[in-house]
């Protein structure tokens, strides 16, 4: 059944606007699906690892050395919304969340520090009070 009126055939046919607005819609859709790509791509070619002192250290952002923050500096610097992150961002916070073996915080750092230079001036005393009991000297 065909529709004779001339006002319904005119309102059926595209105008050169909608069809200039469809094509743009159309190269934003595919410019922003490439920048996606781009973004997921740039993600997964970083390394996130724990530092040897227990630090997160993520490598690729810059030359040849990591950026290595302790996991509350990285929660502070993200943020707390996950949902706006770029991808990589999302990756450092699963990362962090996963607690993965041999992560400290920075006040946990310190404590070690502390600990570690108590332990090596007791070490120091000692070898000096055994070395001046070898030489007949008080230390």
């Amino acid at each position: 059944m065909s529709n004779n009126n001339p006002a319904v055939a005119t309102k059926l046919v595209e105008s050169p606007e909608v069809t200039r607005l469809k094509a743009e819609m159309a190269a934003l859709q595919a410019e922003s699906a490439k920048l996606k790509a781009q973004l997921d791509a740039s993600a997964k070619s970083h390394l996130i690892k724990v530092s040897e002192k227990g630090a997160v250290s993520v490598y690729g952002l810059n030359s040849q050395f990591p950026t290595t923050l302790y996991s509350e500096q990285w929660t502070q610097l993200l943020g707390s919304d996950p949902a706006v992150l770029p991808p990589l961002g999302k990756a450092i916070v699963e990362f962090i969340n996963s607690k993965p073996a041999g992560l400290v915080t920075k006040a946990m750092s310190n404590e070690r520090k502390a600990a570690a230079k108590a332990k090596a001036e007791a070490d120091e005393r000692a070898a000096r009070i055994a070395a001046a009991g070898m030489t007949g000297r008080t230390a």
